[in-house]
């Protein structure tokens, strides 16, 4: 059995952290502290060190993202002006690679004010879209209102964009094909598919992160809107797979290719 290694966690940039003084040093820089709302100090205890909530940290910045309930996660970006640009935008994607492989996550939601573009043109950058716009939304507490932009990422949508997800998609199934022909398998050699590469990817990302009934469901969902084969967990303990033309076991940093049909 040969082990074919793929990296799982994607966080380079930023990391999770519980470190209530980095968040609220960011938040309350002058920098910063104009675009969040509210009076007053930025006090972010209660958000922090809720374990339900994943709150990031960056040299120059963190993403908070707390937990709305079903799946659903309300993401603040806050960046220092030497964190704004490059730093933001690769974290953001590392941010968003682990919530969808690492956690319940089906989707990231934000608001942002009118006024803000730098949060604006981050969230857009990392495959937000827009849902709606709110007219009056609350901004201080005497009752000041501002108009703001309602934004979105799926998980669907994470799946199909990002780079990441077409990478490991086309690891697998090279691993795939060279397994089968090793093993003499008369199953059809698969047609490069980029779409399947990404789906299938994403599948294994969220695998490789512990979400293994989750990678299973969002993967079989769309494998029977686009006419693939669908795919069936046989254990947890080891993970084990049957992904029709082979059985595979997930372990740490990779997977083994058990048997070809």
């Amino acid at each position: 059995m040969q082990m074919f290694h793929f990296p799982a966690c994607p966080l380079v940039t930023a990391e999770r952290s519980f470190d209530v003084e980095h968040f609220e040093r960011v938040a309350n820089d002058p920098s910063v502290r104009p675009f969040i709302g509210g009076d007053g100090d930025v006090v972010l205890k209660d958000i922090v060190t809720d374990p339900q909530n994943f709150c990031f940290k960056t040299a120059n910045g963190a993403f908070l993202l707390w937990a709305l309930g079903a799946g659903r996660y309300d993401v603040h970006s806050l960046f220092l002006p030497d964190g704004r640009g490059l730093e933001a935008s690769q974290a953001m994607w590392e941010v968003a690679a682990y919530m969808f492989t690492h956690t319940d996550c089906l989707e990231g939601r934000t608001t942002v004010p009118e006024g803000n573009a730098a949060a604006g043109a981050l969230a857009m950058r990392g495959g937000f879209e827009r849902r709606f716009k709110l007219e009056r939304m609350p901004w201080r507490n005497d009752g000041t209102t501002v108009k703001a932009n309602f934004l979105s990422l799926t998980l669907e949508k994470w799946a199909l964009t990002d780079n990441g997800n077409h990478v490991a998609g086309d690891w697998f199934h090279e691993a795939l094909e060279r397994a089968k022909v090793d093993a003499g398998s008369q199953q059809p050699v698969h047609a490069d598919e980029p779409v399947h590469d990404y789906m299938a990817g994403a599948a294994i990302r969220m695998i490789l992160g512990g979400q293994v009934d989750k990678a299973i469901n969002f993967y079989n969902a769309w494998a029977m809107t686009a006419h693939y084969a669908t795919i069936r967990l046989l254990s947890k303990k080891p993970v084990v797979i049957d992904v029709v033309d082979a059985v595979i076991e997930a372990r740490p940093g990779g997977m083994v290719i058990l048997s070809c049909r």
